[in-house]
């Protein structure tokens, strides 16, 4: 049995723990020590469900060992376990009808109501330095959708205001910028995303129709959903 390195935001932690969810028997404990600069700010949103699968969690500086299963993973596949396990276990995912009501039951609540509208999840920060001609990439593709739709008003999620207001005012769209969490975002029946696990996630666990770019943007390893359009 060997340790899993947790690590990400809440959408690749969640891929994270569905893969230890199907693989118990083969996972001593989770690290959350790489989590440090996540858990200022989602505070390890994941932390109950940790508990609710009976994982012990350590906290550990584990420098050497975290660098060889980085890079045995990148070399051979995902799910080795030569150091431990340290990966982001998306293409190997397995849906769990188990997994899926624990994550649904303690992100989302029993209170949890649906609003049959669309939500605009616009991502930027790191994706705009990653991806080159992210921007014109981002503009073409939410043009698209919101002329599809024909949609003439629309609340938006974001990480990035700047750029959101940005991308909004040249598709020229009536929108509302808000400060809304995971739980809001899977409350929407519609939900327009860029192949982003966090919106992803929000999509099946709240039973959303989400809408994608039909291009994977050559990182997107995750399967579509039933409810997923790809525009």
């Amino acid at each position: 049995m060997k340790t899993l390195f947790l690590k990400g935001g809440l959408g690749n932690q969640l891929f994270q723990l569905a893969f230890c969810f199907n693989n118990l028997e083969r996972i001593s404990c989770i690290n959350t020590y790489y989590l440090d600069k996540y858990i200022s700010l989602r505070n390890l949103e994941t932390q109950e469900i940790i508990k609710a699968i009976g994982l012990n969690v350590i906290h550990k500086e584990q420098p050497r060992i975290f660098l060889l299963s980085n890079l045995a993973s990148k070399i051979f596949n995902e799910d080795i376990h030569l150091f431990a396990f340290n990966s982001y276990f998306q293409k190997s995912f397995k849906k769990s009808e188990d997994f899926r009501e624990i994550a649904k039951n303690i992100l989302l609540g029993n209170t949890f109501k649906k609003k049959d509208k669309f939500i605009l999840h616009i991502r930027g920060t790191d994706f705009i330095n990653v991806f080159k001609d992210y921007e014109e990439m981002a503009l073409g593709y939410y043009k698209k959708v919101i002329h599809h739709f024909r949609i003439k008003e629309i609340d938006v999620a974001t990480d990035d205001q700047v750029f959101a207001n940005r991308i909004l005012r040249k598709i020229g769209v009536n929108y509302s910028i808000g400060n809304y969490d995971f739980r809001d975002i899977a409350s929407y029946n519609y939900i327009i995303s860029m192949n982003s696990t966090f919106s992803w996630w929000a999509g099946y666990l709240g039973d959303s129709n989400i809408v994608n770019p039909t291009s994977n943007m050559n990182f997107r390893k995750w399967p579509k959903l039933k409810k997923e359009l790809k525009l």
